[in-house]
């Protein structure tokens, strides 16, 4: 598309300096001119979603365009003409340029809406935005959310064993299971409603909100866990077929016993020597703002270089991106090369993803 937008720039230009008036005084250069805006959009919208499907819905328009000017026009409509006295201004350059250039817009817009809701028809979707455009939204309070996630798992044993659960949740006297954990959908959005308000009411790390927040996980759509600005789970419900939910935890307790959970930035860690170290930071893609503290690239090299000075033995894994090669071979560790299955993914796609196995101390 990039060659694309050369080539009919260069037409263009081409066309200005040969009849000395910005080439658009005909619906042959008006038409040409039209194109040469849609790739530029497209150019634009690819390095802000960096997805190349973009392509798939905008290059068929410009192309289609640009056939119809070259091919059905006839030769005097497409041969360069002087300009009328009324034309010969710089509002044409001004006016008509940027006309075309928001028809262009419009038009690389209006494709993609329409090939979004082809692609996710059926689907629950919600969608996350800035006013800065900077590709999605952030969260408040991350540092909370994140311990307030950790507690729910590490309380969902002592839950299940409780005789009682708060409001909002029956114990079913039956069969000791703390609620009927059913796979649809209004059952879902009320406990995820429920959970929300147990957060803004500050009782996410209760037993209630952490068997709800267990039922959440493995009815979501994608098994996601994503939080809004206001700090609510907002994943959409999953739509799963069967899903087999666990009713006792208290097989966990006992492995889980020895073991301390913290929550803070790895840095603050206090190691021994000898110590082992398995990291598994976010992985270098596209989309990491699941919270507010995001994992930027400067993080993944501060990981990195704190992992080096470590003594003892090191495991690293992340995405197989040329730069986190690159940069732990940088540091002195070790690169294997593994297909990973995927179990959780964004939009659904399950194939393995090409992923690096760094370390060091062995």
């Amino acid at each position: 598309m990039a060659i694309a937008n050369l080539c009919m720039a260069t037409l263009l230009g081409a066309r200005w300096i040969e009849a000395g008036y910005f080439p658009l005084s005909n619906l042959y250069e008006s038409l040409f001119f039209l194109a040469w805006g849609i790739t530029t959009m497209h150019l634009f919208a690819e390095s802000i979603s960096r997805s190349a499907l973009v392509g798939v819905v905008t290059a068929p328009v410009a192309m289609a365009i640009t056939a119809f000017a070259a091919l059905t026009l006839p030769g005097d409509m497409q041969a360069s003409a002087p300009l009328v006295p009324a034309l010969k201004s710089n509002w044409l350059m001004m006016h008509v340029s940027v006309m075309m250039l928001s028809y262009s817009t419009l038009m690389v817009g209006s494709v993609l809406a329409i090939a979004f809701l082809f692609v996710t028809r059926g689907q629950d979707i919600e969608l996350r935005g800035s006013s800065l455009g900077n590709n999605g939204y952030r969260l408040t309070n991350s540092t909370n959310q994140k311990q307030d996630v950790a507690a729910a798992i590490e309380m969902a044993g002592a839950a299940a064993r409780e005789p009682e659960v708060s409001s909002g949740i029956e114990r079913d006297k039956t069969d000791g299971k703390p609620f009927e954990m059913k796979n649809d959908r209004d059952f879902y959005y009320e406990m995820r409603a429920r959970f929300n308000q147990l957060t803004r009411e500050g009782q996410s790390q209760t037993s209630e909100a952490a068997l709800i927040f267990y039922y959440l996980n493995r009815t979501a759509f994608n098994g996601l866990c994503r939080f809004n600005n206001s700090g609510g789970f907002n994943v959409p419900f999953g739509r799963y077929k069967t899903i087999d939910y666990a009713t006792d935890f208290s097989a966990y307790q006992i492995p889980l016993q020895p073991w301390e959970i913290t929550c803070g930035d790895f840095e603050t860690l206090k190691l021994e020597p000898d110590d082992f170290i398995y990291a598994d930071p976010p992985y270098d893609v596209q989309f990491t703002k699941y919270s507010q503290d995001d994992f930027t690239w400067e993080d993944q090299i501060r990981l990195t270089k704190w992992l080096a000075k470590h003594p003892g033995k090191v495991v690293l894994s992340n995405q197989a991106t040329d730069r986190i090669v690159n940069l732990y071979e940088d540091y002195g560790f070790t690169i294997d090369r593994v297909d990973a299955p995927r179990r959780i993914s964004c939009n659904g796609d399950r194939r393995p993803a090409k992923e690096v196995i760094a370390y060091k101390g062995f």
